[in-house]
């Protein structure tokens, strides 16, 4: 509602879907649910990932197999996502754009359930960042908007465009959420953006300023980004800056990691009494 607040109801619960989709995978992959190994972990994100490329509705009832609850429920889910998606008119020129995000995100999240696990050791923060922005979902959520929006065909400069903005919205939220889980993934043995600025050298102090004025320099370069979108794009500028506002405000005011629904639905209940 806050992204596209005068946008068609259709629109808003197939975002939402995608949305609570995603964090219930999200879960399973940090670890919030612990009845799943890595080998199931991998399994259901490489073939979440094979979806983005399927032919519509060539795989509506099936499941593949060696996936254990609840993986199997999480990739029907996604099943349902990529109907859902592809049953837009845009989808058929965009396809392949999608299926290229499709594919980064999950790959990017199975890599950093790798350094979550020990499986392989910790990166470097460029290393890190290449796998965080992507795996925090805004680039594929972002590139789901060019088809649920119903663009029309656009140009690789003007999709370039678009992923620039998305780059800068997710580097934004990416780095929000890493200053208010840091101390929670800094136990876990997880990557963060803090620290692996701390190995580097850096003093709470001096990574603190950094990250925060990270934070603000991608937020100006989002909006002139933004400024200068061709006209198909120019109608999702606001929703972008709507959803990269919302997200930082969200991450910021606490970690949700391993929140009940109940626990969150008090936190949201409260939060629009305070708005009103």
């Amino acid at each position: 509602m806050n992204t596209f607040p005068d946008g068609p109801i259709e629109l808003i619960v197939d975002c939402s879907v995608f949305l609570i989709t995603t964090f219930a995978y999200d879960d399973l992959m940090d670890g919030v649910y612990l009845g799943l190994g890595y080998d199931e972990l991998e399994t259901l994100s490489r073939e979440c990932a094979k979806l983005g490329s399927t032919i519509p509705g060539s795989q509506q009832n099936s499941l593949p197999p060696r996936l254990a609850w609840p993986a199997q429920q999480v990739y029907a889910a996604y099943q349902d996502c990529f109907r859902r998606l592809s049953g837009y008119p845009a989808y058929q020129w965009a396809s392949a754009y999608l299926a290229k995000h499709w594919q980064r995100g999950f790959e990017a999240m199975l890599q950093e359930s790798r350094w979550r696990l020990g499986i392989d050791t910790m990166p470097g923060l460029i290393q890190y960042l290449n796998q965080a922005i992507p795996s925090l979902y805004g680039p594929l959520f972002y590139a789901s908007w060019v088809v649920m929006k119903n663009l029309p065909p656009m140009s690789a400069r003007d999709l370039d465009s678009w992923d620039h903005a998305a780059y800068l919205s997710s580097l934004a939220i990416r780095l929000c959420n890493d200053l208010r889980t840091a101390e929670r993934e800094i136990t876990e043995n997880s990557p963060n953006t803090l620290s692996l600025l701390a190995r580097e050298g850096q003093t709470p102090k001096q990574i603190s300023h950094a990250v925060q004025k990270a934070v603000k320099d991608a937020t100006i370069d989002l909006g002139t980004a933004v400024n200068a979108f061709p006209e198909p794009l120019a109608e999702l500028g606001s929703a972008l800056q709507n959803s990269t506002r919302f997200s930082c405000e969200w991450y910021l005011a606490r970690d949700t990691h391993g929140l009940t629904t109940y626990q969150l639905r008090e936190i949201l209940t409260e939060a629009s009494r305070t708005d009103s």
